[in-house]
């Protein structure tokens, strides 16, 4: 059980202590505060003291431009050259000895080297919202699970019964068609239960290469697209294809630009064979241990605001209350829990509510609107998260536990949803999950379950029966206008 606990604590740690945390009204975090009461230090040859920081500077999101027309792939585009150009002019604007090193358009934010009187006018400016370290995080490698489950998994593993998945395969829908962004460590592309299912892949870490020295990321995409090779069904969409971001290198090393930077790129990825064709879901199971960190909200925003579905681990913090981490704690994103093979929940699946601040879905909001806050119920669903069985790199399979397992299940179910009725919305997507998972806990969504355990053959029956909301072309929608459901 210590390597378990060491495992699933594992990829909801290694960002803590990011900023945007309960002092987020306060622009600069702790430890920039402390370096830029230092001054440099030499010995009069070599400077004793660092001179530099390198920063991620948020600034205010621009007043809403309808991109309203043909294509996402246009929407996205035009709203990357627009933000572009004004993240260069906030930034020329206010810094001068400091250049851009990146602009993160979806995240609103420029990443920099800054000096410390750089840093103080950007502490002055008004449009400036946070300025973080870009830290480095580790994270673990995964350790397999010693126990086994008590059902019969000869021919598929136990998740896969428990979300009836079969049921849905016998109806023809295996997820064709479908594009899974996948943001982990990698991937085995050799692997013989996902070969051929990858059609794009970038490494945002400084290996350059998309291998997978970690396994985290081989065995969430296995959850998602591996087939049966070997006897057992693994994938719960064996024919949807992936998109896949590494963001962790083999050492399970990763910096937050990284993650920013790969958040941004699923907005562009795309299968060669269609190339108007945007991601539909993007699966994480990856996050931060505590609910307080707002620095991937607006990438989160930009995701749902052009089509892709953002599915994150609830966390592995335990059974206590409050403990959903971001971005899954974020009232916009889709949370998933972990549940074992009896459908009951984990020790160490998180717990809700997550405190939420209206003034984080509002533009302009008054005081007293703003600073009131409010709890919301999460997580949203749960899926098998326990000694679950899937791909690891060189041709195995391994049982791993976890939110990061339990998250691809979902991803999973979105792909067969999608291929059945490619014309759901995000909101719709989400309500006809929250509506035919199976109910556990207290009645409703509670903040152990979140709706309960997620139903592949009642969702797909579900979306079936929906016209869809989807109009042709893409239509675009202010985010600051977004009504999210009751807490």
């Amino acid at each position: 059980m210590k390597s378990f606990v060491t495992l699933t604590m594992t990829c909801t740690v290694f960002l803590l202590g990011l900023g945007f945390t309960s002092s987020y009204a306060q622009k600069l975090e702790e430890s920039l505060e402390v370096w830029l009461e230092q001054e440099p230090v030499q010995d009069g040859v070599h400077e004793l003291r660092q001179n530099k920081k390198r920063v991620i500077v948020y600034f205010q999101a621009a007043p809403f431009q309808d991109r309203s027309g043909p294509s996402v792939t246009e929407a996205i585009e035009a709203e990357e050259q627009f933000n572009r150009s004004r993240l260069i002019r906030n930034w020329v604007q206010v810094v001068r000895e400091s250049p851009a090193v990146d602009l993160i358009w979806s995240a609103n934010a420029v990443v920099s080297e800054v000096t410390r009187s750089d840093l103080r006018r950007l502490n002055r400016d008004d449009q400036v919202v946070k300025v973080i370290e870009d830290r480095v995080f580790t994270m673990e490698r995964p350790r397999p699970e010693a126990n086994r489950t008590r059902t019969d998994e000869s021919k598929l593993t136990y998740g896969l019964q428990v979300m009836n998945v079969p049921s849905v395969w016998d109806q023809g829908y295996t997820g064709r068609g479908v594009l899974v962004g996948v943001l982990d460590t990698g991937i085995d592309l050799e692997h013989p239960n996902l070969k051929g299912r990858v059609v794009a892949h970038r490494d945002f870490t400084n290996e350059n290469d998309i291998k997978d020295g970690n396994g985290h990321g081989t065995h969430v995409a296995g959850t998602i697209a591996g087939n049966d090779h070997g006897g057992t069904a693994i994938g719960v969409a064996p024919d949807s294809e992936l998109i896949i971001a590494k963001i962790f290198d083999s050492r399970g090393r990763t910096q937050l630009s990284s993650i920013l930077n790969a958040m941004q790129w699923m907005l562009s990825a795309r299968d060669p064979a269609r190339p108007d064709q945007p991601v539909h879901v993007a699966s994480n199971s990856w996050g931060a241990a505590i609910p307080f960190i707002l620095g991937f909200a607006d990438s989160v925003r930009s995701w749902r605001r052009f089509g892709i579905f953002p599915n994150f681990a609830a966390g592995n913090s335990g059974s206590r209350p409050l403990s959903v981490g971001a971005p899954a704690s974020y009232s916009f994103s889709f949370a998933v829990g972990a549940v074992d093979e009896n459908m009951n929940i984990t020790s160490f699946s998180s717990r809700g509510p997550s405190v939420w601040l209206p003034r984080w879905d509002m533009e302009d909001p008054r005081w007293f609107q703003g600073w009131w806050p409010q709890l919301l119920k999460k997580p949203e669903v749960s899926a098998p998260g326990l000694n679950v069985l899937s791909a690891i790199p060189n041709g195995e399979l391994r049982r791993y536990s976890g939110t990061s397992m339990a998250t691809p299940h979902v991803a999973g179910v979105l792909a067969l949803i999608l291929e059945a009725n490619p014309h759901l919305t995000i909101e719709e997507l989400e309500e006809i999950l929250n509506e035919t998972a199976q109910s556990r806990g207290a009645e409703g969504k509670n903040n152990t379950y979140g709706h309960g355990v997620v139903q592949a053959d009642v969702a797909v029956e579900r979306a079936l029966e929906v016209l869809g909301g989807k109009s042709p072309g893409f239509e675009d929608r202010n985010p600051n206008n977004w009504h999210w459901h009751e807490p």
